[in-house]
C-alpha cells in the first residue's frame, strides 16, 4: 500500500510540473483555443515535461482573461481571435477545448487551415458533424485526435488485450456495463445543461429532462452485433456517490482497473476467490494526458496513427462509431439530436 501511495503523489505532483523540458527545435508547436479549466490538466501540464512539444499561443474571447491565462501557465503569445491564432502560419496543431456545440466550427476552421487538431471529447455534436471532420482531417492528411485520455494508459490496453485474447481463445462477451455518473454539482446553466453547446449526456432509453431537450441522467438498453446486450448509465444529476451494481447478473470474472492517477489492473475470480494483480506497466509518474499527448505528437510525426503503431489510437471510423450510438439513443428517447 505504502508503494502504491508513493506512486500516486509522485503522479499527482508531476500533474503540475515545475521544471519545464527544454524543447526539441524542431517540437510541435501547439495553440489553444479558450482560457478553459482543462487546459492545464490535458495539455499545458503535460506539454512542459515533453521535449516534442510547446505550448506557444493562447486565443480567448476575451484578451485580458487571455493575457492572464497566459502570464499563469507560461504560454508566451495570445491572439485576440480564435481565427487570428488558427491562421498563423507558426503553429502547427490547435487544441480545441471549447464546449461540444462549437467543436465542429472551430475543429474544421482549423482543418482547413491546415492544422493538426488534438480535439476534446465529444468530437462534435452529432454523427454527421463527426464524420465530415473525420473525412476533412483525411483528405487534406492531417491527424484528428479525440482526446480520449484513458484509452492510452498501459493499464488499459493491457485489459483490452485480455479481452482480444480471451475472445480469441473462443469466449464470448456475453454482457457489457456502463456506468459514468456524477454528483449534482453543476447549476442548472452550466454548459452541460445548454442544447444550443450541444449538453447532455446519454432496445430501450429512460432520460430525465432537466431542460428543453437536455437529459441529465440516461438509462439506455442496446443489443450490439455479436449479440451480446449492453447497458449504459449517464448521469450529471445524481445527488449522491453512486455505487455499482451488477443489476441482472453476478459475473464470475470482475476486472478492476483504475489508470487516472492510481495505476492498477485487478482481475478477481468470484467462483474460486482468487485474485491476481497484473504487473506494473505504467511508466512512473505519468497520468493519461501524458500518454495521450505522446501518442498525439507520434501521430503527427507518422502522417497519422492507427492502434497497430500506436496503441489506444482513437480513429475517426471510432469517433463517428461513438456518435452513432449517441444519435441513435437520442432518437429512441425521442428527443432531438445535438446540434
Amino acid at each position: 500500500m505504502s508503494i502504491a501511495s508513493s506512486g500516486l503523489f509522485t503522479r499527482l505532483r508531476m500533474a503540475s510540473p515545475k521544471v519545464t523540458a527544454s524543447k526539441d527545435p524542431d517540437a510541435l508547436r501547439i495553440g489553444t483555443l479558450g482560457a478553459v479549466k482543462v487546459a492545464p490538466v490535458a495539455l499545458i501540464n503535460p506539454a512542459k515535461s515533453m521535449k516534442t512539444i510547446n505550448v506557444v499561443s493562447i486565443a480567448a474571447r476575451d484578451p485580458n482573461r487571455a493575457k492572464e491565462f497566459a502570464k499563469k501557465h507560461g504560454i508566451p503569445n495570445t491572439h485576440a481571435t480564435n481565427d487570428s491564432q488558427i491562421s498563423d502560419p507558426s503553429i502547427d496543431c490547435i487544441y480545441d477545448p471549447l464546449p461540444n456545440g462549437l467543436h465542429y466550427e472551430w475543429t474544421k476552421s482549423a482543418l482547413e487551415a491546415g492544422k493538426h487538431v488534438l480535439l476534446e471529447k465529444f468530437s462534435a455534436s452529432n454523427a454527421a458533424q463527426t464524420r465530415e471532420l473525420s473525412q476533412l482531417a483525411k483528405h487534406k492528411s492531417l491527424v484528428l485526435l479525440e482526446a480520449f485520455h484513458y484509452r492510452f494508459h498501459p493499464a488499459l490496453i493491457y485489459f483490452k488485450d485480455l479481452i482480444r485474447r480471451h475472445v480469441a481463445a473462443g469466449h464470448r462477451i456475453e454482457r457489457v456495463e456502463s456506468v459514468m455518473s456524477f454528483m449534482s454539482f453543476f447549476s442548472r446553466d452550466d454548459i452541460q445543461f445548454n442544447y444550443k453547446l450541444a449538453g447532455g449526456k446519454v432496445d430501450s432509453t429512460v432520460p430525465k429532462i432537466v431542460a428543453e431537450d437536455i437529459d441529465g441522467h440516461m438509462d439506455a438498453t442496446m443489443t450490439l452485433n455479436n449479440g451480446a446486450k449492453a447497458t449504459l448509465v449517464a448521469s450529471l444529476t445524481n445527488p449522491w456517490l453512486s455505487i455499482q451494481t451488477w443489476k441482472e447478473f453476478t459475473p464470475r470474472f470482475v476486472v478492476e482497473t483504475e489508470a487516472k492517477a492510481y495505476h492498477y489492473c485487478t482481475i478477481k475470480d468470484k467462483a474460486t476467490g482468487t485474485t491476481e494483480n497484473l504487473p506494473k506497466v505504467h511508466k512512473e509518474g505519468y497520468q493519461t494526458h501524458r500518454h495521450q499527448l505522446e501518442a498525439f505528437v507520434q501521430g503527427v510525426r507518422n502522417g497519422g496513427g492507427d492502434e497497430k503503431t500506436i496503441p489506444g489510437w482513437v480513429s475517426g471510423e471510432n469517433n463517428v462509431a461513438a456518435m452513432e450510438v449517441i444519435d441513435s439513443i437520442y432518437k429512441a428517447a425521442g428527443m432531438r439530436l445535438r446540434q
